[in-house]
């Protein structure tokens, strides 16, 4: 464990040296929004059984360059634990404060930071606080105008249980922007073969350790792009795995969802909004296991929506995108591999950052 950190800490130091520019109006800002509602329902001989629930998720960043060293953000989490909350800690589900201090500047070169910040979460069961503070070690590297990946390793442990810490590796991407570069007037966006977008892309992995040396792992991956066939179709993918192991509660869990989705800008040359239609299909497996008992859910979906692209700049388009997909679930559970199968309808509407490289 301790080879592997040095190594993740020496390639982020040695990318560091590559180019960077940010100065003190550089900005960050991050939405993505999810609201969604899912009817399930099972036929038991002439009769049907169902339920329906619905689904809201928010995620907002804002971070800022205070000076040409000094950058500050927060992210906040919200995800309501029933259908009707009552208050405002029934939507929170994290809220997070971080500064970072940029070490190298030369000639307007600088990636390479440390940081460090607060976490204040809710637990999922019983809404109990939790924090943690943190440090960070990191690098920012610039990919094209505005498009960052940015790699770090976390440390972080609880102020009241020190024996309780984490360790992180993290990479994602970052859509940063500049704001003297602010367009005046609205920019003309015109669609070419051959171009790629971006929504989502990031990476984590976490190692926890506990009492008694007891230890836990994380992994997350997630990634949404798409292809430029022509200058009005694209075709593009989805990918997210998620896998999580805690040897102390005797549970292991692992998601992964695949999806394919092709999509039809009516109006892709001129003009700075983007009107389009999309086809879209996606499996989606989940296994838990905890002692003996495994259950097994699989989801298959297929459907369409229609969508808007407003561009901020000639990269950075916000998208509204409204999906309606059928399909069915299939559950297996406990030690006797009980099998039931529903038929799934899910109409969901999200907002989200879209980034279209050049």
């Amino acid at each position: 464990m301790k080879t592997a950190t040095l190594v993740l800490v020496c390639c982020i130091c040695g990318v560091g040296m590559l180019n960077a520019q940010l100065t003190a109006d550089t900005y960050e800002f991050k939405p993505e929004i999810s609201l969604s509602r899912t009817s399930l329902q099972r036929m038991v001989d002439t009769s049907s059984y169902g339920n329906e629930f619905n689904s809201l998720g928010v995620e907002l960043l804002y971070g800022r360059m205070l000076s040409d060293r000094i950058w500050v953000q927060s992210n906040v989490v919200l995800r309501p634990r029933s259908n009707f909350p009552e208050s405002f800690s029934e939507f929170l589900k994290s809220l997070e404060f971080e500064g970072r201090y940029y070490l190298w500047q030369q000639e307007s070169r600088q990636s390479l930071f440390v940081g460090g910040g607060a976490t204040f979460e809710l637990d999922a069961v019983d809404g109990r606080e939790l924090q943690q503070l943190f440090l960070t070690l990191g690098n920012d590297w610039k990919i094209q105008p505005g498009l960052w990946l940015s790699p770090r390793v976390r440390f972080g442990l609880r102020p009241d249980r020190p024996d309780i810490h984490r360790l992180g590796f993290l990479l994602n991407l970052r859509f940063l922007q500049h704001s003297r570069n602010r367009l005046r007037q609205k920019p003309d966006i015109r669609f070419y073969q051959g171009r790629f977008f971006i929504q989502s892309s990031q990476f984590a992995f976490n190692m926890y350790t506990g009492e008694g040396n007891r230890s836990a792992h994380a992994f997350l991956l997630d990634s949404r792009f798409g292809y430029f066939i022509t200058p009005f179709l694209v075709a593009g993918a989805e990918l997210s795995l998620k896998s999580n192991s805690q040897p102390k509660e005797d549970l292991r869990s692992v998601r992964w969802n695949i999806g394919q989705f092709f999509r039809f800008y009516i109006n892709p040359q001129g003009g700075h909004s983007k009107f389009f239609l999309e086809a879209a299909w996606e499996r989606q497996r989940t296994s838990e296991q905890r002692g003996n008992r495994v259950s097994y859910d699989y989801w298959l979906q297929y459907g369409g929506g229609a969508g808007l692209n407003l561009f901020i700049n000639p990269q950075l388009a916000l998208e509204c995108r409204l999906d309606y997909r059928l399909g069915g679930l299939t559950q297996i559970r406990g030690i006797r591999r009980e099998l039931m199968e529903l038929d799934a309808r899910n109409t969901e509407l999200t907002f989200g950052m879209q980034y279209f490289l050049e």
